[in-house]
């Protein structure tokens, strides 16, 4: 069976930061919840590059969903 992802492209902090969910097998995976995962890991990026991280996890869960995935910044101006 093929990985399902869902990945996007945010701008944090003025960084363009991508990040990806595994997501579950066989569930559907709405607008809403998408657009919930985007939120989350704007999130999480933002508190990490305050913190001055470069990348890290995303844990996304709900009670009847949970995805994990990764963040990193694109690029850095130095």
């Amino acid at each position: 069976m093929a990985k399902r992802i869902y990945e996007g492209t945010v701008t944090v902090c003025c960084h363009e930061v991508s990040f990806y969910y595994n997501l579950p097998p066989r569930k559907r995976v709405t607008d809403e919840i998408r657009a919930n995962m985007t939120e989350e890991a704007e999130e999480r990026a933002k508190t990490c590059i305050i913190d001055n991280c470069n990348q890290g996890e995303l844990n996304y869960e709900t009670e009847n969903f949970q995805a994990t995935g990764w963040w990193k910044i694109n690029s850095q101006n130095d």
